[in-house]
């Protein structure tokens, strides 16, 4: 019962909680490649599937503020020129949230580190492809 409380009390304090439950983020990534017909994601699509709620609406009113600033980069970047997505120095979410700092890769599951994706400059394919065989290899 302890253990519960402390749970509770920490996940409160999220300023931006994710509303998958036990669904992890590879897994997320693998459900949102099968709706886009085997095209992988990019990080701003992980995070707004995973800020939005069965009913569509955002989590609370920070996350739906950075899904709205997701939403102006995208229209902003296909209006002007289009940015590679391999780039996660520059994707649109590295744009919205700002540069990765040490340690987990966000929006891509506990597996990845910064270094194994900047230090080989793997693109998106790469990596959700990686983060498919780990996941299902289990």
């Amino acid at each position: 019962m302890e253990q519960s409380a402390t749970n509770r009390s920490n996940r409160s304090k999220l300023s931006e909680p994710h509303c998958t439950g036990t669904r992890s983020f590879p897994r997320i990534v693998e459900d949102l490649t099968a709706e886009s017909n085997g095209i992988p994601p990019t990080r701003a699509d992980v995070y707004v599937r995973s800020r939005t709620r069965k009913d569509g609406s955002i989590v609370n009113s920070r996350a739906a503020v950075v899904v709205e600033r997701i939403q102006e980069k995208r229209n902003e970047s296909s209006s002007s020129e289009n940015l590679s997505q391999n780039s996660w120095s520059n994707d649109v979410f590295a744009q919205v949230k700002g540069p990765e700092r040490r340690g987990l890769v966000r929006c891509v599951g506990a597996v990845h580190t910064r270094s194994s994706f900047f230090s080989e400059r793997r693109g998106l394919s790469t990596l959700f492809s990686t983060t498919m065989s780990r996941s299902t290899c289990a």
